[in-house]
């Protein structure tokens, strides 16, 4: 999906935001991502949920750059991609959900942002949405988590038949 939108991922500066602190679909895209050539991450949420220390020392590691915010604003109109992700709920204490309740609102992908986006970046999200992004985001025709949802199960396939072959002890 990525490569298939942008011609390359090689030198995409990726912003994920959300959730990353409990979000297993942002981790795994940032060490699958990390792969690639010339990659950028900017990691929007709030500090209670920023992304957690094995990433970043991932990324460290490999010398992939990366940025973290609490300001969407500040680093929308640099993301070729907008991964947005859901505040996982059920993995908070009731004590964490009512610290983060009065944030919530301040993490929510809107109309007023979709100006600032580049006009051929696109906007990716896990599914399924529970109010991180307002209903007429779903309208712009940057929003493409249709066709990420589309294109997951093939995407599965492929790769369970490869590790099949690959490895016949599994069968």
């Amino acid at each position: 999906m990525w490569k298939d939108l942008h011609g390359e991922v090689d030198g995409i500066t990726a912003l994920i935001g959300g959730d990353l602190r409990n979000g297993r679909v942002a981790r795994s895209d940032v060490y699958l991502l990390s792969k690639f050539k010339g990659i950028r991450f900017k990691f929007v949420s709030p500090n209670e949920l920023r992304m957690k220390d094995d990433v970043l020392a991932h990324l460290r590691e490999h010398d992939v750059p990366y940025s973290e915010t609490e300001n969407l604003e500040e680093v929308l109109p640099e993301a070729d991609v907008v991964y947005w992700t859901r505040i996982q709920r059920e993995r908070m204490t009731e004590e964490e959900l009512a610290r983060f309740a009065p944030l919530k609102d301040r993490f929510v992908l809107g109309e007023r942002h979709l100006p600032l986006m580049k006009k051929n970046a696109i906007i990716l999200h896990p599914q399924p949405i529970a109010g991180e992004i307002e209903p007429r985001v779903k309208l712009d025709p940057r929003a493409r988590w249709k066709s990420q949802s589309a294109n997951g199960l093939p995407s599965r396939m492929v790769l369970l038949t490869w590790v099949m072959n690959r490895f016949p002890h599994f069968h």
